[in-house]
This record gives C-alpha cells, structure tokens and sequence, in this order.
C-alpha cells in the first residue's frame, strides 16, 4: 500500500510501516511547511492515501471537492505513543484496500469510514 504521511505523524509510524512493507512517503523528509492544500495535492501525485490527524484535511475532500485517493484520520492523542503507533499500524494492516476512496477514522476502539464523494 502507498501511503503519504503528513508531518505531524510519528516518524516510527512511518518506519514501522515500511517494515510491514508499504511504501510510506513522509511530508517531514520531502520538505515540512506545506500546506494542507499542497499536502494533499502532493499525496495524489504519489497515487497515496493520505495518513494525518489534522481534521482539515477531511472538509478540503468532502465540502471543497478537493480529489484524493483516500484519507486516514489518527485520533489516538489518548493512548501512549507506543499503543497509538500499533493501534495505527494494526488498523491499517487490516484495512489496506479498504482506505481507497474513503475518509477513514481511527480511534482507540473504534473504527469509522465513510465514502469520499466523486
């Protein structure tokens, strides 16, 4: 799977992630300071699923029409940093193909997508 990670995700996400053998592309190593709107742009470029916790990046897809391949919402802040990188990349592992052309959310414990309109 073909991931972009935008710079507010933990770099060992990003390393375990490779590990399990996706290609993640990390806003922090490409250049920090972009925009969300260039994040984005930058993530479809890379034929990626966009992985942050930044809640914006959701209404630039669904209000302002914004194409994208996918979303991956974080909202794990509660948990320790280790229990958020392996809830994040065990959530992901399961899902893989089930991110493309939706906004997904991960939360401790719950799981939630809806569909990205065309």
């Amino acid at each position: 799977m073909r991931l972009f990670a935008d710079e507010n995700i933990d770099r060992l996400l990003v390393q375990r992630l490779r590990e399990r053998g996706h290609t993640v592309f990390a806003a922090a190593e490409r250049g920090p300071g972009l925009d969300d709107g260039s994040v984005l742009a930058e993530a479809l470029r890379s034929d990626a699923i966009l992985l942050t916790d930044d809640k914006g990046f959701g209404e630039l897809v669904t209000l302002r029409g914004q194409p994208c391949k996918g979303i991956v919402l974080l909202r794990l802040n509660e948990l320790s940093r280790r229990d958020a990188i392996a809830a994040a990349a065990d959530a992901i592992e399961r899902l893989q193909q089930k991110l493309e052309g939706h906004l997904t959310v991960i939360q401790p414990g719950v799981i939630r997508a809806r569909a990205i309109p065309a």
